[in-house]
């Protein structure tokens, strides 16, 4: 285990692994065209919806893979300043949660796509995991700003927060915006686990 946690090839290739499934949604686009054109991407994981066993799947192996993930970069010591170190400490602790609540939502999937019954249980849960994800990672992105302090970081966050503001207004106002900012944040969340990572393990390498 230790081998595999300093092993900055294995470790990248594990977030690339937990950002390809986190964006399986991609095979909406020949599994499911029409829901994946018009709808949130948690619809295609509905239970009325085709295929959706699969979508399903995908979001629980990304979930586990990033847990997977957040704990090998936790178990990594670190000697830098305090502001860095707690850094480098709760941005793992918020990959860990942003991955729960991914599973979780994956687990209680919507009964009906399109349709928000905040009065039905099971919809009640996904809606309100899915909100604790997008905080999970909102928290994780800022932690990562405070780590790594270049312009490139802050266009990342800049751009997930943007897509988020969409993919947000989109799920209270459907059929607006249309869910073009939730493909855009999706990836730029599996991009950032690559990144991350690398970053995190090169910054070890020169403390």
């Amino acid at each position: 285990m230790k081998k595999f946690i300093y092993n900055k090839k294995a470790m990248v290739t594990l977030a690339f692994l937990a950002g390809l499934f986190y964006n399986a949604w991609l095979l909406g686009f020949w599994l499911n065209p029409t829901v994946v054109k018009s709808q949130l991407l948690s619809s295609l994981g509905a239970l009325d919806q085709p295929y959706h066993e699969i979508f399903i799947a995908t979001d629980i192996v990304s979930g586990l893979l990033i847990l997977i993930l957040a704990f090998c970069l936790w178990k990594r010591p670190t000697t830098d300043s305090f502001l860095v170190k707690w850094s480098r400490i709760l941005l793992p602790v918020a990959l860990i949660g942003f991955a729960l609540t991914t599973i979780l939502a994956a687990i209680f999937a919507q009964p009906q796509a399109g349709k928000t019954d905040l009065s039905n249980p099971l919809e009640f849960a996904h809606d309100m995991l899915s909100v604790l994800a997008l905080g999970c990672m909102m928290i994780a992105i800022l932690l990562g700003l405070v780590l790594f302090r270049n312009g490139f970081f802050c266009l990342l966050a800049a751009l997930y927060f943007i897509s988020l503001v969409f993919s947000s207004y989109e799920g209270l106002f459907p059929h607006t915006v249309g869910p073009t900012g939730q493909w855009f944040n999706s990836l730029l969340v599996g991009l950032w686990l690559v990144i991350t990572t690398w970053k995190l393990l090169k910054a070890h390498e020169q403390s």
